[in-house]
């Protein structure tokens, strides 16, 4: 990929990338650029918002005294892999009989979930797939939440945000239901300070947290 970029844009049309190049091959090649008098004048900056929301979202947690693990390393999808085969990482989860079983699996979203159901098909293969690997029955997809969509027969308001359970096989009791449960956690857009907004954040993520727990 390094190789294929060495070439400088030379096209009207795309001039006006050529810094944002420039930064990538500087990313690609393990140097770094910062504040001060250096010939690369960067004039923004590349992050990774999914990565960030992920170890938001863990700290979350942590802090909440969640006993939820931050998962980094893989288990086997297979049970006879011997690593041919990808393994499986969800973001988050709470082990029965680990590696095997899990009581609790969770996905972070860093996008806009729709909260009325209709282009969330990938985002639920995926957390579907982690259930059945772990026999979990309940999958959760956490996401941020801005705004919600004026169906009110689509969604519950929760004091954090958002909740709803997505109902996949109905079982002899409620306890025997496998489900997805949607949480859009609440973020405030209208506080004057940042101690304002400190503070809601703080409530909606013991909010959720309590939610997730209490389940």
């Amino acid at each position: 990929m390094l190789q294929k970029n060495q070439k400088q844009v030379s096209h009207p049309f795309f001039t006006k990338y050529r810094p944002l190049q420039i930064l990538c091959k500087m990313i690609l090649q393990n140097k770094f650029t910062s504040f001060g008098d250096g010939k690369n004048k960067i004039y923004g900056i590349l992050f990774d918002g999914s990565w960030l929301w992920e170890e938001y979202i863990a700290k979350v947690f942590k802090e909440n005294n969640a006993q939820i693990i931050h998962k980094t390393g893989c288990d086997k999808l297979f049970k006879d892999d011997i690593g041919q085969n990808q393994g499986i990482i969800p973001d988050f989860i709470c082990y029965e009989n680990k590696p095997l079983t899990a009581s609790f699996i969770g996905d972070t979203k860093y996008k806009h979930i729709d909260t009325n159901g209709s282009y969330n098909r990938e985002n639920y293969f995926q957390i579907i797939t982690y259930m059945y690997r772990y026999s979990c029955k309940t999958g959760y997809l956490i996401f941020p939440l801005d705004k919600l969509e004026e169906d009110k027969n689509s969604f519950a308001k929760e004091e954090f945000g958002y909740k709803r359970s997505r109902i996949i096989a109905n079982g002899k009791s409620n306890a025997d239901e496998s489900k997805i449960v949607e949480l859009g956690l609440q973020i405030p857009q209208t506080q004057k300070d940042f101690t304002s907004f400190v503070g809601e954040m703080s409530k909606y993520e013991n909010g959720m947290c309590k939610s997730i727990l209490n389940n």
